[in-house]
């Protein structure tokens, strides 16, 4: 942290250093540390004190004036020829795989998308969990987070919500009342709801940068305050970027780039080298898009291309009775290999969180989807139908228009099963070709049918697309007898069908007025 000379005299010379922003920082901090450990009878008292705290920072950075900006060449790294020639330091990790590969690197500006719902913050708190043990973030086999202290900046959630999503999250991870208090000491919640916290304000036009706001360095000092403590913050959450972004990030490919770069800001060196991680939701894909590419976050290509690494959750289609599954994909990544996706599983009762799905939801996912889709062979399809088939026919003879919608089923697989069941002689047309099926042993009595509805009529839907209407009474259906004055159309007569297929052509020529 840098000390003003005027700090440093009145040090020296045993007198109070002047009241300025660091001391009022270093004052709100002590205050926060004692409001968390301090027993329920005191912490209404500290909880007074330290809004006051945050205030007075708060004036006094605002009448701050900025500081000057740092000479570019104060960035310029000494280069000999034995330091080239040497191996380079590894880059810290904030994800590793189970084999040690790394996945995400720590400095690096990293944005996790996905439709909203998905789950984003509740992955986050078990990542912040994870990250506070050096533990796998979303169970045994997943990528594990190195050790560290997390900051969440959450915007969407008040403090009750955050307390209960990290509750559920230690308890789906398993951790013991000694893990949960390390967890408490590494893990700094910030819920936002209803506060303003924009990071950022629309670009200056005057000198085309995107304005930091006061909130930003508030958040810059407290980092960096902590990195100069021994005791940096190796994971930064910033949730969602709608709410700490300005406000033509998403639709100025320019202010989208300015942000990420405020974001690089935070993963600074002097801030302590934190993974920056942004949560940011989904587009709505049209057909033909991939759902786990980088063109699918919402917004302008800059905020992809600016991120070192994006991250795609993205929930696999429902299907009923099969478990609920997600698939995390490294959609973008710089400096590490590739890696590959993650499939989750939510299971039921834990509360929205999320874990490494098991082989054998996967597979009962697969089987139950198949399924589902249809994507049986078309003989398994007809071989299903046949006893289906003949429980219906069981009851009366039917259509085959009929047992397609008591079945749910194909027409055409339909005709196929009972063409197939006809072969085998275990249905048969109960009054000749184009009737309804009944089953070979004898035609069901149907002394006992509604008078005025029989389902002998001829079965023109079976075996061919329906027709149209032309000289059908309006308001019967396939099964339904013309009444008497409906005047009917024998379509097996000469000349019919080629009338049928033949649209009506209109003459040609101008219409006369009247």
């Amino acid at each position: 942290m840098t000390v003003d000379p005027d700090t440093f005299e009145a040090t020296m010379r045993g007198a109070a250093p002047p009241d300025g922003p660091e001391t009022a920082l270093r004052e709100w901090s002590d205050l926060d540390a004692k409001l968390t450990a301090a027993p329920e009878a005191d912490k209404g008292r500290l909880r007074v004190q330290v809004a006051a705290a945050r205030e007075r920072v708060r004036s006094l950075l605002s009448g701050q004036a900025a500081p000057a900006a740092r000479p570019l060449w104060d960035f310029a790294v000494p280069l000999t020829g034995a330091a080239l020639a040497a191996d380079p330091p590894p880059q810290p990790r904030s994800l590793e795989t189970i084999d040690g590969a790394p996945v995400l690197l720590r400095g690096q500006t990293v944005i996790l998308g996905s439709p909203g719902g998905t789950g984003k913050t509740i992955v986050e708190c078990e990542l912040a969990v994870a990250a506070a043990l050096g533990r796998p973030w979303v169970g045994e086999g997943s990528w594990r987070a190195t050790p560290g202290r997390g900051l969440l900046l959450v915007a969407e959630e008040a403090r009750a919500g955050m307390l209960r999503r990290l509750h559920w999250a230690c308890v789906a991870a398993g951790l013991s009342t000694a893990e949960m208090d390390e967890v408490a000491r590494n893990v700094t919640v910030l819920p936002l709801a209803g506060v303003g916290c924009a990071l950022t304000t629309g670009i200056d036009p005057a000198t085309g940068e995107l304005p930091m706001t006061d909130r930003a360095r508030e958040i810059l000092d407290r980092l960096r305050a902590a990195a100069a403590e021994g005791k940096p913050y190796t994971l930064v959450i910033v949730d969602p970027l709608t709410h700490f972004a300005g406000a033509d990030t998403e639709k100025d490919n320019i202010a989208g780039a300015r942000f990420v770069q405020l974001a690089c800001a935070f993963a600074a060196e002097d801030c302590g080298c934190p993974t920056v991680w942004i949560a940011h939701h989904t587009r709505k894909l049209a057909r033909g898009d991939d759902p786990e590419s980088v063109e699918a976050l919402r917004g302008g290509s800059a905020l992809a291309n600016a991120a070192r690494a994006v991250l795609i959750m993205r929930e696999l289609r429902h299907v009923e009775g099969a478990p609920s599954l997600l698939r995390l994909v490294l959609a973008k990544r710089n400096d590490v290999p590739p890696t590959a996706p993650l499939v989750l599983c939510r299971p039921q009762g834990d509360h929205g969180c999320l874990r490494l799905a098991r082989a054998e939801e996967i597979a009962a996912y697969e089987a139950r989807a198949k399924d589902s889709r249809g994507k049986l062979t078309r003989d398994d399809r007809i071989g299903r139908l046949g006893p289906e088939i003949l429980a219906a026919l069981a009851e009366k003879p039917r259509t085959g228009a009929a047992l397609a919608a008591k079945l749910g089923a194909r027409r055409e697989d339909v005709s196929a099963a009972c063409a197939t069941l006809a072969e085998e002689g275990e249905i048969v047309r109960t009054k000749g070709q184009h009737s309804p099926w009944g089953l070979a042993g004898g035609v069901t009595d149907q002394s006992d049918r509604t008078p005025g509805r029989s389902d002998s009529t001829p079965d023109c839907q079976s075996d061919r697309p329906s027709p149209p209407s032309r000289g059908r009474s309006v308001g019967h259906s396939a099964e339904d007898p013309p009444t008497s004055s409906a005047r009917v159309v024998d379509l097996s007569l000469p000349g019919i069908a080629e009338l049928r297929a033949e649209p009506a052509r209109r003459p040609r020529g101008r219409r006369k007025r009247s």
